[in-house]
């Protein structure tokens, strides 16, 4: 399960399936049902924020990752095929390698 599924789980236990949300996210502002919890019920809200910027950056890395394996993939390729294309052509000897 998801870090924003694990918070829209603790918002609906917490206040209800019909909470009120502004983009999606509840009010958490001054005045607002969220603002008065104890501090140990909104530290569990705070840390389900982490969490979910830490997957956000996890998934984000890991694509960047991908990309990047795959383009020194494809540097590999056409230096070995450079590489290749000079030893046949004797501009380099076999002692280069």
């Amino acid at each position: 399960m998801k870090a924003r599924d694990h918070l829209r789980e603790l918002e609906h236990s917490t206040f209800g399936v019909d909470v009120a949300r502004v983009s999606g996210h509840i009010e958490r502002g001054s005045g607002s049902r969220f603002s008065r919890l104890p501090e140990a019920g909104q530290a569990k809200f705070f840390a389900l924020d982490k969490l979910i910027e830490a997957e956000d950056a996890l998934k984000i890395t890991s694509e960047e990752l991908d990309t990047i394996q795959a383009r020194l993939a494809g540097a590999r390729a056409a230096y070995d095929a450079a590489y290749a294309a000079a030893l046949e052509k004797g501009a380099i000897g076999e002692t280069n390698a």
